[in-house]
């Protein structure tokens, strides 16, 4: 059994951002208008769904964070055949699994520019935002109690972005380590 990196979620704090998701059959190529991406928290606080009305991830927060649903809204289709940790990291020659139905904090907000882009007028239909539009998670995974001392301080964050009038959805990990030790991450 491979361990773990998890956390509770008693200092999470979550930023809804509104926006409405109406998928009403139109072509999101044609008018990308209605189709605005939305974070929103369930009532029970249990999970957080990403949603564009073109695609929508379901990620439940407890016991531990892990996406329970990953549907194309434009079919009607499941494109998740199991849940199975966010994210598997290999530090100082060991693999951990990053979440997977064990509690974590979340914070979200809107996209960010992650590298500098200059759109070409030459390659576009129509005017380009930049950073595109949409909504953005970041879970933050710890390892539990009893790990490694190596590896206290660690943090490896799952991120995701959801964007606007597209059935696009961006996923990357970053890992600080704010503990006194050096690590070495092997894999990812």
């Amino acid at each position: 059994v491979m361990p773990h990196f998890l956390s509770s979620l008693t200092s999470a704090a979550l930023l809804i951002l509104s926006g409405t998701s109406a998928a009403d059959g139109g072509d999101w190529l044609v008018d990308g208008a209605p189709y605005v991406a939305t974070a929103a928290i369930s009532d029970d606080a249990k999970r957080v769904d990403l949603d564009n009305g073109l695609l929508r991830r379901s990620i439940v927060l407890l016991p531990n964070a892990a996406t329970v649903a990953f549907d194309n809204l434009m079919t009607g289709q499941s494109e998740l055949r199991s849940v199975r940790p966010e994210a598997t990291v290999t530090i100082n020659g060991v693999a951990y699994s990053v979440g997977g139905l064990e509690g974590q904090p979340i914070h979200n907000g809107r996209t960010a520019e992650r590298f500098p882009w200059r759109p070409r007028s030459e390659w576009l239909s129509r005017p380009a935002t930049w950073p595109a539009p949409g909504v953005s998670l970041a879970i933050d995974f710890r390892p539990p109690e009893g790990a490694p001392q190596d590896l206290r301080g660690v943090t490896v964050t799952v991120h995701y972005e959801l964007f606007d009038a597209m059935p696009l959805l961006s996923k990357w990990i970053s890992i600080t380590n704010e503990g006194a030790a050096p690590i070495t991450l092997d894999a990812f």
